[in-house]
């Protein structure tokens, strides 16, 4: 699976500080050649037209790729209790971001399949405990590039001695 590169910068406008942010690459049709050397003709959604090679290098072997991208919905950032399988069930079928994981839960096979794999990985990869420590191990690298006058609240930085 694809995610995209980035890099958290803490962000000043005239003086005034905005936040951390996070540059992220861009996902467009040069990405694929970009990271991969694949030419933009040469993919059906993303997998690359060729037959399936384990013996080439990642995203030259044929497989299906996932991209990752806008995972706000997976931290309840849009809404406070939010299911997946609830809202992959609603009337969405003909949404282009359900389309194909839409078709494939109505093979029942899949769809238990499906749901043991998700299962697992929430009691392992994305038990509780894990994703906390992932996040904290986020919020320690960018703690230090912190500065003192934005954790009091205040937003301009202190005018240095001699004016502007």
């Amino acid at each position: 699976m694809d995610s995209q590169a980035y890099r958290p910068v803490i962000l000043f406008l005239n003086g005034e500080y905005w936040g951390i942010h996070n540059i992220r690459e861009r996902y467009d049709r040069h990405y694929l050649d970009r990271v991969y050397g694949i030419e933009p003709g040469n993919i059906d959604f993303w997998r690359l037209r060729t037959p399936y090679n384990p013996h080439t290098p990642k995203g030259h072997d044929g497989r299906w790729r996932w991209m990752l991208f806008y995972v706000d919905y997976a931290f309840g950032l849009t809404r406070r209790n939010f299911y997946m399988i609830e809202w992959l069930n609603q009337k969405r079928k003909d949404h282009w971001s359900i389309r194909i994981i839409g078709s494939l839960l109505e093979s029942e096979m899949f769809r238990h399949a499906f749901i043991n794999r998700i299962a697992d990985h929430l009691n392992s990869a994305f038990s509780p405990e894990r994703v906390r420590y992932y996040i904290d191990s986020l919020g320690r690298a960018i703690e230090p590039g912190t500065l003192e006058c934005c954790r009091d609240g205040r937003r301009r930085l202190p005018v240095p001695s001699g004016g502007r």
